[in-house]
């Protein structure tokens, strides 16, 4: 996507990945939901972008759905 002018921003929700927090911990409805909204805020707020795309896989599908 990059390589076509569109910038491309990742993360791991908590529990997952380098968390220090065990997968067991993971709570869909509170720490995914919280965390992609965090994610999106982010974008929003430091570049500013005309239109935003929210594209999540496996669990995290979900969060960008609600």
């Amino acid at each position: 996507m990059c390589s076509v002018g569109i910038s491309v921003s990742r993360f791991d929700y908590r529990s997952h990945s380098d968390s220090p927090l065990d997968f067991e911990e993971f709570r869909l409805f509170e720490y995914a939901l919280e965390d992609a909204e965090n994610a999106l805020k982010y974008i929003l707020n430091n570049f500013n972008p005309k239109k935003a795309l929210l594209i999540d896989l496996s669990m995290g599908g979900a969060s960008a759905l609600i």
